[in-house]
């Protein structure tokens, strides 16, 4: 007969008071400090009830911070440290050789430096989203290499009738089964794991096109992690050793928050900044700032030619307006969907503009914008806002 381990009793105030507070929300009698929420029962949308407990209570708990710190003993343990944000460890990094590159990021450069005729052989991951595959479009049309597509088999469908399947429901009038002989080869691919990129070594590389992404902004292990930036840490090492361009699809959301008007609300953040003391404690926001920096990191140390394309709000196509397919896990969508249910919107909302990127238009930028000279590294190609607002109030 296998023992049960002990319960660990709270040390403290604060483990004592999450404890009882996660037995609270789940019904439950005791709860031991080193008690996994999600294992217990917690899901994502009790995550605010532990939140707004923790507010009550004085102590400063995000949505995010839970997910990082599940156990009462680790929020106990963060919220001690709370004084070492991840702001703060920012700082830390030396960004000077990032913001000398990014100093090169301007119209000159546009003007005076050599682009390319075109992108030649790529390499396409991420092409069964909703940008990926619009991405995946244009390069059929704008292009004339070869496109090889990383797709993972998903139940019974391979990797092939998937992307076979949102080609046609995409673009029926336009797609035919020819392309896969003459001009598209599927390969059965996970970009978080390397041995993949190694499969294709043999393979006659020139641009990689990053449009893979986890759009969780929440997760209770690295799933977020492991696919924004340990992909992208994969993709950038195989581009190295076939020294080809690596394009990363990122988003303008790397403007961060600021916290306590620390950036000033007020402060421009544009296409040469990375950094600029914003808060990205969020999961995803700080995996695809992390990525933009490791892909940046790799400009410079390496010389490789990279860029970047922070998109904005994706929507519908602006040629016949067609939306993505499984619009019910569209973020923008959800927030729309709940201030109707709730028949109520936050104040401070009504005088913000919202941005809509037509998801064509946004794909037709990428391919070009990914062929402009080697000094040009990041790019906004997203449609501006009615009002002019900045990217941090949003």
């Amino acid at each position: 007969m296998v023992e049960e381990p002990p319960e660990q009793d709270p040390e403290n105030e604060v483990e004592a008071f999450f404890a009882n507070t996660f037995a609270e929300i789940l019904g439950l009698d005791t709860v031991s400090v080193e008690d996994n929420f999600f294992e217990i029962g917690g899901t994502s949308l009790l995550v605010t009830k532990i939140t707004l407990a923790a507010l009550n209570r004085g102590y400063e708990l995000n949505y995010g911070d839970v997910f990082k710190n599940p156990t009462p003993r680790m929020i106990s343990e963060f919220i001690a440290k709370r004084d070492s944000s991840q702001s703060e460890d920012e700082s830390k990094y030396d960004y000077s050789k990032i913001n000398k590159l990014l100093g090169k990021n301007n119209l000159e450069s546009m003007i005076n430096g050599e682009s390319e005729d075109g992108l030649g052989n790529i390499l396409l991951t991420g092409p069964t989203g909703y940008l990926g595959i619009h991405v995946l479009n244009e390069l059929l049309e704008a292009e004339s290499g070869m496109i090889y597509c990383f797709v993972r088999s998903r139940g019974n469908l391979s990797g092939m009738d998937r992307l076979k399947s949102l080609l046609f429901y995409y673009f029926e009038d336009n797609i035919d089964d020819s392309i896969f002989d003459e001009r598209l080869q599927v390969i059965e691919g996970d970009i978080t794991d390397f041995k993949y990129f190694e499969n294709i070594m043999n393979l006659n590389i020139d641009t990689v096109i990053n449009c893979a992404a986890n759009v969780k902004h929440f997760s209770s292990g690295t799933d977020i992690e492991d696919i924004n930036l340990g992909g992208v840490i994969n993709g950038l090492r195989f581009a190295k050793m076939k020294d080809a361009k690596y394009v990363q699809v990122s988003t303008c959301s790397v403007a961060g928050e600021s916290i306590d008007n620390f950036p000033p609300l007020d402060v421009n953040f544009n296409e040469n900044n990375l950094f600029i003391g914003q808060g990205v404690d969020n999961q995803y926001i700080g995996s695809k700032f992390l990525a933009e920096r490791a892909v940046l990191e790799a400009a410079v140390e390496d010389g490789l030619d990279v860029k970047v394309m922070r998109v904005g709000n994706l929507m519908a196509r602006s040629s016949d307006s067609e939306f993505q397919i499984n619009f019910e896990t569209n973020g923008f969508i959800n927030r729309l969907k709940a201030f109707v249910t709730m028949g109520k919107a936050p104040y401070e909302m009504l005088p913000d503009s919202i941005e809509f990127s037509p998801i064509d238009t946004t794909a037709k930028s990428i391919v070009a914008l990914a062929k402009t000279p080697k000094k040009c590294t990041v790019f906004h190609p997203y449609k501006l806002s009615f009002t002019a607002l900045s990217v941090n109030s949003k």
